[in-house]
């Protein structure tokens, strides 16, 4: 949905993710994605700290370059 720059949708549907698999890091990283693209700097923000907890908490290592992502979109959004 992002790539067709559905941000509401794409938000709504990270929403859902989020509260059915509330501890995958993925769930939170698309959340922050969609909330970024959307301009909700705060709440992706937050997103993408969660993301990056949940992943540290419990590493795999086929995330491993995501996890790379969910540090560097953090890093801009902190800008």
């Amino acid at each position: 949905m992002l790539s067709q720059q559905n941000i509401a949708g794409a938000t709504a549907a990270a929403r859902r993710y989020v509260t059915q698999y509330s501890r995958s890091p993925i769930a939170h990283f698309l959340l922050g994605s969609a909330l970024a693209s959307g301009g909700v700097r705060d709440d992706a923000l937050r997103a993408m700290e969660t993301a990056i907890t949940l992943y540290e908490q419990d590493p795999k290592p086929d995330l491993a370059p995501i996890y790379e992502a969910m540090k560097s979109t953090r890093e801009r959004l902190a800008g």
